[in-house]
């Protein structure tokens, strides 16, 4: 069977670890896309030999031996997890309409590469859809397939696809068109906020604390993160993800490296699955409510916090001792 030749650019976002972005390369090799872009971010100068490891992760640039333009998004100091990926994916869509965006411990299934150049193609002009994921969390605990893998719980359904609220970055595609409804800053988090932009998502009120808290700690500054604010950025526009019915990519990042993913997770054990074509599209364009159900209970499951409420109780608990601490040390200052 002859392999497909991918038509649309593609993104790796790297690091400091060589070992799963070689491998991430390998698999996207096999497409033989004509444009690579490599976003990298600096070394922290907190941390020693980082630079030599950043060093090596940015040399997978020397083993593309294909026909390939190559170009180097490169940071010399480090700008941080959000800062780099937003303005390399910016630069990256400064000059592409669209492309596939995988960070370094994503590898996807080889059906994925067609399916995002279908998809890419096939709703370029449709407003309400925002990216193509590779990634599909929506599985029952204990379902398998025949092979004896982890099943979806949308694997039996006839169509290849399904649309989603949820917006998963486990290996994706945009267009530039929805990438510059990006906003790092979360600018409009406070009206949403007031708005209840979440309520329009998720009825439970453990679903609803799970994503204000989050937006909240993003919006604060306790945490470095891009995905959050592109998140937003999405549900504000109304957008919607395509997503398989199958899980098409592995995550093979969870190690002690790994920035957002060292510790153990339920999602580690999903394996990237190979998608039939020709595609079977969906007759309407709405979110599924049930499938991004499953998915949030499976996100819930791996965050492995407190049973709501007790979670938002220690949350608060913990910000007002945080908040003592920062006044008691002012006052001795």
């Amino acid at each position: 069977m002859e392999q497909y030749k991918l038509k649309n650019p593609v993104a790796i976002i790297i690091f400091n670890r060589y070992d799963s972005a070689h491998k991430v390369l390998m698999q996207i090799k096999k497409a033989q896309p004509e444009k690579l872009y490599i976003i990298a971010d600096g070394p922290r100068d907190n941390k020693p030999g980082e630079k030599e490891k950043c060093l090596k992760a940015r040399s997978i640039a020397d083993e593309v031996d294909w026909d390939c333009s190559v170009q180097k998004i490169f940071s010399d100091k480090n700008l941080g997890c959000a800062k780099r990926v937003t303005s390399g994916l910016s630069e990256l869509f400064s000059k592409e309409e669209a492309a596939l965006i995988f960070e370094d411990d994503c590898i996807p299934s080889m059906s994925f590469f067609e399916f995002a150049d279908q998809m890419l193609e096939r709703y370029k002009d449709n407003e309400k859809i925002m990216l193509v994921s590779a990634s599909n969390k929506c599985f029952v605990p204990g379902a398998k397939n025949a092979g004896g893998n982890i099943k979806s719980a949308s694997e039996d359904r006839s169509e290849s696809y399904f649309f989603s609220n949820q917006v998963q970055i486990w290996g994706w595609a945009t267009w530039r068109r929805a990438w510059n409804k990006m906003d790092l800053k979360m600018k409009d988090w406070p009206l949403l906020k007031k708005q209840k932009i979440v309520n329009r998502f998720y009825k439970k009120a453990s679903h609803r604390y799970y994503w204000n808290s989050s937006f909240d700690y993003v919006y604060n500054k306790h945490t470095n993160s891009w995905a959050f604010p592109w998140v937003l950025s999405v549900w504000k526009s109304g957008g919607l993800s395509v997503v398989p019915k199958v899980n098409m990519v592995k995550n093979a990042g969870f190690d002690a490296d790994a920035t957002h993913t060292s510790g153990k997770s339920i999602f580690e054990r999903l394996e990237a699955k190979e998608l039939s074509f020709p595609l079977v599209h969906p007759q309407k364009i709405e979110a599924d409510s049930h499938m991004d159900l499953i998915e949030m209970k499976s996100r819930i499951k791996d965050a492995k916090q407190l049973p709501y409420p007790f979670n938002m109780f220690a949350s608060k608990a913990k910000w007002f001792l945080i908040g003592l601490l920062n006044s008691f040390k002012s006052f001795r200052r």
